[in-house]
């Protein structure tokens, strides 16, 4: 589904979405094909952040939606199938590290300036132990690789 102030989906129909879906698994070199049209979509990205983003959307994050879809299918046919948590998060998780990407490329780093400006009172202020927490956030920001809010 698309929003207004971005091009229409090139599948509009479910079939064209499911063929478009297929030729997706069918991909022999899905994680390369991958590397390079996000390099071509993204030519100032670290490459750590190039693969990260891969990984989160062509590699495992289509296997997790893969998995989501076939137990929302055992859900519908097996009676007492519940659908499975577990296999809901992570296919959330994969989304939310494209999503963090996303907002860091090519011009979306607030939260890194919020970061360092966080970093560098915590530093000022001799608290080894936020600075060391901040350390770690920001690394998992500029790769991509936080992880999904907790939802209650």
């Amino acid at each position: 589904m698309s929003t207004s102030d971005e091009s229409p989906d090139p599948a509009e129909t479910s079939e064209e979405q499911l063929d478009l879906a297929r030729s997706l698994f069918a991909r022999a070199n899905r994680s390369a094909d991958a590397r390079a049209a996000l390099r071509a979509s993204y030519p100032s990205a670290p490459e750590a952040m190039i693969d990260t983003a891969s990984f989160h959307i062509y590699v495992d994050g289509v296997d997790a939606a893969l998995e989501f879809l076939a137990d929302a299918e055992l859900a519908l046919r097996e009676p007492g199938h519940r659908p499975n948590v577990g296999i809901a998060y992570e296919l959330l998780y994969h989304l939310y590290n494209w999503l963090q990407f996303e907002a860091l490329l090519p011009d979306g780093q607030q939260d890194v300036v919020d970061l360092t400006a966080e970093l560098r009172k915590a530093a000022k202020e001799k608290d080894w132990e936020t600075v060391s927490s901040l350390i770690e956030e920001l690394g998992d920001v500029i790769s991509g690789s936080r992880s999904a809010p907790e939802i209650p």
